[in-house]
């Protein structure tokens, strides 16, 4: 009984696997790692998909041409990414842990990039407009349901003019910034080094390093500070 439940196991494997293959076009590239258990969806051209590391429940849907998405090494449980348009990028860095998050990317030539040591326990990153970004930095640590909105997405017009005042701008964290849980950071912020946003804020500004920030909108209450993981 064993055996059968093994071999029907890896017959279903397999398929999951030619299935994901089939769907794509000779001129997509794709490259998992030791562990993939999920879904890809590509419509389009010259795509390219590398994910390493052990991915559960990742859900990937591309479309439009020259995107690359690239994860490094880490576990990864339910993950989300949806990108349309074209010359965009995804990159993940060797990571701590990334789990329950939403990577939306639209418009053309846009950019998410996480670098190295982050661990994020829930979070939404949205991008939109042209040759717009986000960039993390090293060893930051992001808790639960943070949303980070370098777009307004939909467009606030000047009510003579019809010209667009919501601009897309870019949201930027140094390295070893800690998000707590239920954070709002929003366009044009940058975030530097060793400063930890309190739960539930709002973050419009600009935050300076080694302080805590706090409110909606943000506002420092402590400087001179840093942060660790362990607790001492």
């Amino acid at each position: 009984m064993k055996k059968l439940l093994l071999l029907l196991f890896s017959i279903i494997f397999r398929l999951y696997f030619i299935f994901i293959y089939q769907i794509l076009s000779s001129s997509n590239k794709i490259k998992l790692g030791s562990y993939f258990f999920g879904f890809i969806k590509i419509k389009g051209r010259n795509n390219n998909i590398s994910l390493s590391g052990i991915n559960n429940r990742i859900n990937i849907n591309l479309e439009g041409d020259n995107n690359s998405i690239i994860i490094e090494s880490g576990e990864i449980s339910n993950l989300r990414i949806s990108v349309s348009g074209n010359n965009h990028s995804v990159i993940i860095r060797a990571h701590r842990g990334i789990s329950n998050t939403n990577i939306v990317i639209f418009d053309n030539k846009n950019n998410l990039y996480i670098d190295e040591d982050t661990g994020i326990g829930g979070a939404r990153f949205v991008i939109g407009g042209r040759e717009n970004y986000i960039k993390l930095g090293k060893s930051n640590m992001i808790s639960d349901n943070v949303e980070f909105w370098a777009t307004d997405s939909h467009s606030i017009l000047e009510q003579h003019t019809k010209k667009r005042i919501n601009i897309d701008k870019p949201i930027t964290l140094m390295d070893h910034v800690w998000i707590g849980c239920n954070v709002s950071v929003l366009k044009g912020a940058i975030i530097n080094q060793n400063s930890i946003i309190g739960m539930g804020s709002v973050v419009t500004t600009d935050v300076p390093e080694n302080c805590v920030s706090v409110g909606n909108p943000n506002r420092t209450v402590k400087k001179n500070i840093t942060w660790c993981i362990e607790r001492l």
